[in-house]
């Protein structure tokens, strides 16, 4: 239970409360008594008069999700029942991190302007997509590469002259690098269109060195869309990774599938796909988002159910990346809450367990009563075959930071050794929107979770825009946009922010 799951516990006993006059140490006791580290036994109360009362903001129109507690006042005694399995505590990081430190400066080079950035650790260097340093074509793209964060390259991808444009081209783009081979893939939408939104079409881009790159016409696919799954709090999915023996890639499918059709697709050169091989039993998939662990892979998405829907939450396992067996994470549910759950983010590896977090995400977009059921939920296996499921409170969610010069908008790493990493403006587990004209807010702060739902602020961040964060075995390294000292963007004559790179030693 971290500070605002307790801050939001003792607002809402206090408001749920018969009497909103229980002293603070009642209050704290219960919330110690629900994260289960406190023996329940009788607690004697003194009634005193004009006790300070708990903070009222516990209106935010949201619902207290986890632990349920029956509290019973007789004779003086309080006493907490539970309702159901106590949520297991939040883990704590497996390393700490050092300040941040700037190690390398863009200015002065093409790359001085990036719009936006992706950042992954594998080939034993960091590899990364970015765009927005063409002065003349934000679109254009180039894959990143740097050893140690200082030395960076950025080999264009050529841009499919017709299905692109100055003013369109790829977005959710990522790289892959296996024994040699190098595979891009993103989503170029329909005219007028967003990939987040509207059917889009896949392109793959191959390379030898990752330097020089060639598109592959014939391995366009079309009516696709990012990986259908709720992103509210957790990073954005993950479509493309290497494998032992290759390439595998996920999406969302939006067209009919053909016979055969699977949206998990393998590849051992990045040139040629085709469908997963499944083993008996196991279904296609129609939606996909993937992670890596010791023992193999995982795609969590959707199949189709046994009554032949394709909208039934499920998973696939591959020890190998090339023989896949679905499974299904909610099917420790009951059958009235299994069918309202769906993915909150992208599967995850820790301390020995594939991850999977869900949520009842329809329950909310209504008005009237939610089922006592609704909120958020883990499921848990060792294999990535059988899962047990257990309910979590409302997660940490990333917010944004507003000022009188923009908005730091969060950015979440992909899973490192050591878990996910966050750079944000602050943490709310409400829906806090920015009021005009827009307040200087709080710096960026670093953040870490376990598997990119449940945050912890772990270090002051880096002062500017984050726009991407990544782990490597040594450290974790972020880019970072800033105004020159005195300046933003209203300054006359106008002032570009330069890209900087910044990093964090692990302990």
């Amino acid at each position: 239970m971290n500070s605002n799951d307790v801050e939001r516990r003792l607002e809402a006993l206090a408001a749920a409360s018969a009497n909103p006059d229980l002293p603070p140490a009642i209050l704290d006791k219960l919330a110690r008594l629900e994260a289960g580290n406190v023996v329940m036994t009788p607690l004697r109360v003194q009634r005193m008069p004009a006790e300070r009362r708990a903070s009222k903001r516990s209106v935010r129109g949201l619902m207290l999700l986890g632990l349920a507690a029956t509290l019973t006042l007789t004779g003086g005694l309080i006493y907490a029942v539970a309702t159901q399995n106590k949520p297991n505590p939040s883990p704590t990081p497996p390393v700490t991190l050092g300040q941040w430190q700037q190690i390398h400066t863009f200015s002065g080079s093409p790359y001085d302007q990036f719009e936006t950035v992706w950042l992954s650790w594998q080939n034993d260097e960091i590899v990364g997509v970015a765009s927005g340093h063409d002065n003349f074509d934000l679109f254009q793209s180039c894959v990143l590469q740097s050893k140690d964060g200082t030395d960076w390259t950025c080999a264009n991808l050529p841009k499919p002259a017709d299905i692109c444009s100055t003013d369109s081209c790829a977005t959710n783009l990522e790289v892959a690098v296996s024994n040699g081979a190098w595979v891009a893939t993103g989503l170029v939408p329909n005219q007028g269109g967003s990939p987040a939104l509207s059917p889009a079409t896949s392109v793959t881009w191959t390379s030898s060195d990752g330097t020089t790159w060639t598109e592959q016409p014939s391995q366009r696919l079309p009516n696709y869309v990012g990986a259908d799954v709720q992103y509210i709090y957790s990073a954005p999915p993950t479509d493309l990774l290497a494998t032992r023996h290759g390439f595998v890639r996920g999406a969302t499918s939006t067209g009919t599938p053909a016979a055969g059709a699977n949206v998990l697709m393998t590849s051992t050169d990045g040139v040629t796909w085709q469908p997963a091989r499944l083993s008996a039993g196991s279904l296609a998939m129609s939606s996909a988002t993937l992670a890596a662990g010791p023992d193999g892979y995982l795609a969590v998405g959707t199949c189709a159910g046994t009554t032949g829907s394709s909208n039934q939450l499920c998973a696939a396992h591959s020890p190998d990346g090339e023989t896949w067996t679905t499974s299904y994470p909610a099917g420790g549910a009951t059958a009235a809450l299994g069918d309202r759950l769906q993915a909150s983010g992208n599967p995850a590896f820790f301390d020995g367990k594939w991850v999977v977090s869900m949520a009842t995400h329809m329950d909310f977009s209504g008005t009237g009563t939610m089922p006592s059921d609704s909120g958020y939920y883990e499921a848990l296996s060792a294999d990535g075959l059988n899962w047990t499921i257990q309910q979590r409170s409302y997660p940490t969610r990333l917010e944004n930071a507003f000022s009188d010069y923009g908005t730091y908008y969060s950015v979440i790493s992909q899973q490192g050794a050591s878990g996910l990493w966050a750079i944000s403006g602050a943490e709310s587990s409400g829906n806090a929107e920015p009021t005009f004209p827009y307040l200087p807010s709080e710096a960026p702060h670093t953040y870490w979770s376990e598997e990119g739902t449940y945050w912890q602020r772990i270090i002051a961040g880096p002062e500017g825009y984050p726009l991407a964060i990544v782990e490597t075995p040594t450290r974790v390294l972020a880019f970072i946009a800033a105004y020159p000292a005195g300046s933003g963007p209203d300054s006359y004559p106008n002032v570009i922010p330069t890209v900087s790179v910044w990093a964090a030693s692990k302990h």
